[in-house]
């Protein structure tokens, strides 16, 4: 344990609106519509966001659970796994990406690429390029990659938590 971690950098309602008008203009927009929602709405770290499988939000009849159940091999370290309630946007963002990839196995990975559907979470490929690009487009200010998920605050805006930085902090 290296002590206590930076906050992460807190987005307004209008960066993360700003963020999924961008997504939306990509060429993966459900599923990069995804990827903001689970950093913003689940604070998920990329490691997490792209070590999530089906099998960590399907319900056993196969059909959308309420909370996303992230296991401590996915999240941070031995201690890491935790029960994430799924917002109404974020289950639909989710309900919506379930829809596109067709019939999908438990151990599949929710987030991938159109070339592989095992994309390493370690991989700078699977979330890094694309949300850098559309982060910067988006005219959102500049981010740390090394930022970790904070709690959410209680003004109402959003925390960006660690989506580019590929990190397994």
């Amino acid at each position: 344990m290296s002590g206590i971690g930076k906050q992460a950098k807190i987005l307004s309602k209008g960066q993360i609106e700003a963020l999924l008008a961008h997504a939306a203009h990509t060429r993966n927009p459900t599923r990069n519509r995804l990827i903001i929602l689970l950093s913003v709405r689940a604070a998920l770290r990329a490691i997490e966001i792209a070590s999530l499988t089906w099998g960590m939000v399907l319900n056993a009849d196969g059909t959308l659970a309420d909370t996303l159940s992230l296991t401590n091999n996915a999240s941070k370290g031995q201690t890491g796994g935790r029960e994430i309630p799924l917002s109404k946007g974020l289950k639909r963002a989710l309900s919506d990406w379930f829809q596109e990839c067709g019939e999908v196995k438990p151990t599949d990975r929710i987030i991938r690429t159109k070339r592989s559907a095992t994309t390493s979470p370690r991989s700078s490929s699977t979330c890094s390029p694309a949300f850098m690009r559309i982060w910067d487009l988006s005219g959102a200010p500049a981010i740390r990659a090394d930022a970790p998920s904070s709690p959410m605050p209680p003004d109402g805006s959003q925390p960006l938590v660690d989506l580019f930085g590929m990190s397994s902090h």
